[in-house]
């Protein structure tokens, strides 16, 4: 019987000590957990925290992502979520941290400069500025021009300012009956 504990017991120590035996880390190695302190001659100090660039990326309903890079240094995991609260984990590679945020709005550029208008004559397109400048924030669908009211489509050929998410979503709601695609499945159904 005492061979058979002892057997256990090296059995259960291999296992333990084994490379092949231990669990893979769940945890991202830019998120590992720092040690907090160490002991240096009998005293106990602490240890520096770990420094990481974190990528902090903002994805607006226009489609605009906007990316800032600050340094930041923390202990442990919990310290740079609890830190970036509302954020969500993306991902980590070295000493990268890239977290993301859903903004429920349109963003500064198009609330500044944003405009709705036609590219190529009929295709919807949330332009930076004016429309003759070609900046394209987003490309939506192509528009029936002849089934809109004559006044609606010079509007949207000289463009129309944006400047809110109501106004942003009202003038998608409108104009969307009038998508090609949605004109042809209504014939379909009828």
């Amino acid at each position: 019987m005492k061979t058979g504990i002892q057997v256990l017991f090296v059995v259960l120590l291999f296992f333990s000590m084994h490379p092949i035996a231990k669990a893979e880390k769940t945890q991202p190695s830019c998120l590992e957990e720092q040690p907090k302190e160490h002991q240096v001659m009998g005293r106990m100090t602490l240890e520096a925290p770990k420094r990481v660039s974190v990528h902090l990326e903002k994805s607006y309903i226009d489609g605009v992502k906007i990316v800032r890079v600050t340094t930041d240094h923390f202990i442990s995991p919990e310290n740079i979520m609890m830190k970036y609260s509302g954020w969500k984990f993306a991902k980590c590679n070295g000493n990268d941290v890239y977290l993301s945020k859903k903004i429920d709005d349109i963003s500064p550029v198009s609330k500044t400069a944003g405009v709705m208008g036609l590219k190529d004559g009929n295709v919807l397109t949330l332009y930076n500025g004016n429309p003759e400048n070609h900046q394209v924030i987003q490309t939506f669908f192509q528009i029936d021009i002849n089934a809109l009211e004559a006044d609606a489509a010079e509007r949207l050929n000289r463009g129309i300012r944006i400047t809110d998410k109501k106004q942003y979503k009202l003038l998608l709601d409108a104009l969307s009956k009038y998508a090609v695609n949605h004109i042809r499945d209504v014939q379909r159904n009828s």
